[in-house]
């Protein structure tokens, strides 16, 4: 995730604050639901969705927002 997100920023010359932080936690939460969507063990569901797809929906949301 690190080096994707250095990859795409280190374009980015004149970045606003808190760029790399927000773009690192919406990389974090894309590979999650991947994860999340794999794995068999997975106990707490909300209707047909996991609890981590739906908090990883609101940190997207949310940082596509700030």
């Amino acid at each position: 995730i690190l080096s994707v997100l250095y990859l795409i920023l280190v374009k980015l010359k004149n970045r606003p604050d808190g760029t790399i932080f927000f773009s690192y936690i919406i990389l974090y939460s894309i590979v999650r639901i991947i994860t999340e969507t794999i794995r068999a063990d997975s106990v707490l569901n909300f209707g047909m969705f996991h609890i981590a797809h739906i908090m990883s929906a609101i940190f997207i949301a949310t940082s596509l927002y700030v």
